[in-house]
């Protein structure tokens, strides 16, 4: 994101491989950023799933290699590095397949099945990005970063639907568990599979703001039955829920349509990346850092709200504010930059020092 930042206001010169940098800066974030937070959740998830050992030693440096490679090949200099950053990128998401596939197929875990072929899919939505990068489908850089992004979605509300009430249940003492309907499961699978492929491929504006209205709809009863006052007492809960409520507000903006309220489509955007992706993948990694290294999850550090804080307001200064104050766009955007910044440098702050110590086993 600083490299970003520094691209478009600084006039900082990065090579790209010869790419324009909006595209670049999209890639990164989904393929990059999204795709890393999504392979160390799968890599941790997958074993408890199965019980089984969890992926370590060589197989964990090589995909690490692959994706940390890619990265800093993007950065390297002209097109003539393109096609070997694509063979990192795409080694490391094959990599990651085939890491977690093994196991939920070797053990029938039919349940899993989903998880790892939307993960599937969005190694095929970044062979699209690369096929478009080297002229060979047209459209394909659209389609790639589009497709990436909205599965990546998918796979947010998937994972959510499986350990956020449960969360709840446990970090809250509930005496009954919460309630989760058959009909909101089932719809929010269908629908949002629907939107994916209207949105990004049949690509009919109506359609899918129709398409997204119904999800708004769908999730906003899943979040009425999730609420329960005493979570915002709970940095680590009560995150996870606005996280989800972000994502539910940018379909809610993509239906606005229907009534005539055009919403910039970028703005749209950045509700998904920054309120959905961004804060969901802090929240989880805030709880999961303190769970995997033996700490409570009952007593995370009393900064971590702050930490959230940051990221809840670059949300709002790039996606909410410029719909009532367009003329100072680009200010909302550099500010939501420097808060996104803050947020994680801020998160890695907090967390580094438990990342590097022996684990501890005070758990509760």
């Amino acid at each position: 994101m600083a490299l970003w930042l520094g691209l478009l206001q600084y006039d900082v010169r990065l090579g790209l491989n010869g790419m324009l940098p909006v595209y670049w800066h999209g890639h990164e974030m989904i393929y990059g950023f999204a795709m890393a937070v999504v392979a160390g959740f799968l890599l941790t998830a997958v074993p408890n799933w199965t019980q089984t050992t969890p992926v370590n030693g060589w197989p964990l440096i090589a995909i690490f290699f692959f994706w940390s490679g890619a990265r800093g090949l993007f950065l390297a200099g002209n097109d003539s590095l393109l096609v070997l950053t694509a063979v990192f990128d795409l080694l490391f998401q094959t990599g990651l397949l085939i890491l977690i596939g093994v196991p939920i197929f070797r053990f029938g875990q039919k349940r899993q099945w989903s998880i790892w072929m939307k993960t599937g899919l969005i190694v095929l939505s970044n062979c699209l990005f690369y096929l478009g990068a080297f002229g060979l489908i047209e459209g394909g850089i659209h389609y790639g970063l589009y497709s990436g992004f909205y599965l990546i979605i998918a796979l947010i509300l998937t994972m959510s639907r499986r350990v956020i009430p449960m969360f709840m249940e446990n970090g809250l003492h509930l005496d009954a568990p919460l309630r989760n309907r058959k009909w909101v499961d089932r719809g929010s699978l269908v629908l949002v599979l629907v939107f994916w492929l209207v949105e990004v491929f049949v690509r009919i504006p109506g359609l899918s703001a129709w398409v997204a209205l119904l999800l708004c709809i769908v999730h906003l009863v899943r979040l009425y039955d999730w609420y329960v006052p005493a979570m915002w007492e709970k940095p680590l809960l009560w995150v996870l829920y606005l996280a989800y409520a972000f994502i539910v507000s940018g379909f809610a903006l993509k239906a606005a349509g229907l009534t005539g309220w055009s919403v910039h489509p970028f703005l749209v955007l950045h509700v998904f990346a920054i309120g959905g992706i961004g804060l969901m993948t802090c929240g989880m990694m805030s709880r999961v850092s303190l769970g995997h290294t033996g700490r409570s999850i009952h007593s995370p550090s009393r900064w971590i709200g702050l930490v959230f804080a940051y990221l809840i307001v670059s949300a709002l200064t790039r996606a909410f504010i410029p719909l009532v104050d367009m003329n100072h766009y680009m200010l909302w955007v550099v500010v939501s930059q420097y808060f996104w910044i803050l947020g994680f440098s801020s998160f890695m702050v907090v967390y580094y020092s438990m990342w590097v110590s022996p684990r501890r086993e005070d758990r509760q």
